[in-house]
């Protein structure tokens, strides 16, 4: 018996060299051992659920944001828009528009919100900053505002730019220095 174990030992050490597994084999069985693990098991769905939740609420939290900042500009610029109205029609009632420039040009510091007075037919006539307007949307802008009060587009893009055209109205004072069109 004992050549037979010594023989079966030797065979057993032939086997296990001839089976040595090489670097890549070691680390798929503790990769595939890994996998069978519950921790993991557990673990990961688990991982997943929150990765998938928090961008979920990362985006809601973002979109919200974005949409506060949004609104909040839009009241800036509606007391903007208010403000040069109000100016605009005592302005032409006086024949002068000292008010209406000084508006112009305290609004050229902020460079947050521009201004701009256009014609009837969507031209710039004067901007506190004529390269930040977008020129492509002040036309359908211009004729969207015959329809509402003020007329506003939304963010596009990667940049936050929101346009809102308010229309002023050419009132019968008016109306013997400046034709009817506004």
């Amino acid at each position: 018996m004992r050549g037979k174990g010594l023989r079966l030992r030797g065979d057993m050490q032939e086997q296990g060299e001839a089976k040595k597994p090489d670097g890549n084999h070691r680390i798929a069985e503790k990769l595939a051992s890994l996998v069978r693990d519950w921790r993991i098991r557990t673990l990961l769905p688990v991982i997943l659920i929150h990765l998938v939740a928090f961008t979920a609420l990362f985006g809601y939290i973002y979109r919200h944001a974005i949409h506060g900042v949004v609104n909040d500009y839009q009241q800036i610029a509606t007391s903007l828009l208010n403000e040069v109205e109000a100016y605009f029609a005592d302005s032409m009632k006086l024949h002068g528009s000292q008010e209406v420039r000084q508006i112009f040009t305290r609004q050229r510091h902020y460079r947050t919100i521009s201004l701009a007075l256009l014609d009837s037919s969507g031209r710039v006539t004067v901007a506190t900053d004529p390269a930040s307007l977008p020129q492509a949307e002040l036309a359908a802008l211009v004729a969207k505002s015959l329809k509402e009060k003020t007329a506003w587009s939304g963010p596009q893009g990667e940049e936050l730019w929101v346009t809102g055209v308010r229309r002023l109205e050419n009132l019968p004072e008016c109306r013997r220095c400046h034709n009817q069109e506004g």
